[in-house]
C-alpha cells in the first residue's frame, strides 16, 4: 500500500490561536486508469503537544476517483495544535506515480496560509507495500 504524508504540521501561532483553521485538499487522478479506493485520513499530530502523546484521527473519509484525469477536493478542520494528512491507496504501486496531491492552508477568514502551502512535492511517500 501507498501512503502519502506531510508529517506533523505546526498549527499555532505563538499567541495560542490557529495558524489554519481548515486546509484544502486537492486530488488529482493523473491517468486514464481508476484510482480505486483513495483514503484520506487526518491526524491530531503530537508536533506540538508534550512528548508522548498519541496521535488521534479526527477526519477519515474514502473515495474513488474513477474517471481519467478526475479532481477530488475536500475542505478539512485543522483547528488542532498540529496535524498529520495521510492520503493512501491499496491500489497497485503505481499509485505513486498516477496520482497528484496538494494542500493549502486556510485561516478563519478563508484567506490562504503561505506556510501552509504544499505542493506535491512536500509529500512524502511513507511506505509502499
Amino acid at each position: 500500500m501507498a501512503i502519502f504524508s506531510l508529517g506533523a504540521v505546526e498549527n499555532l501561532n505563538p499567541n495560542g490561536t490557529f495558524i489554519s483553521s481548515s486546509v484544502v485538499l486537492r486530488i488529482s487522478n493523473t491517468t486514464t486508469a481508476p484510482l480505486v479506493p483513495i483514503t484520506v485520513n487526518v491526524y491530531d499530530a503530537p508536533g506540538s503537544a508534550p512528548t508522548g502523546t498519541v496521535s488521534t484521527l479526527f477526519f477519515t473519509t474514502t473515495f474513488a476517483l474513477g474517471a481519467p484525469n478526475s479532481v477530488v477536493t475536500l475542505t478539512i478542520p485543522t483547528v488542532v495544535p498540529a496535524y498529520d494528512i495521510r492520503v493512501s491507496s491499496p491500489a497497485a504501486a503505481g499509485f505513486i506515480s498516477d496520482i497528484s496531491i496538494e494542500a493549502q492552508g486556510k485561516d478563519a477568514a478563508g484567506n490562504n496560509v503561505p506556510e501552509h502551502t504544499f505542493p506535491f512535492g512536500d509529500w512524502g511517500s511513507v511506505t509502499t507495500v
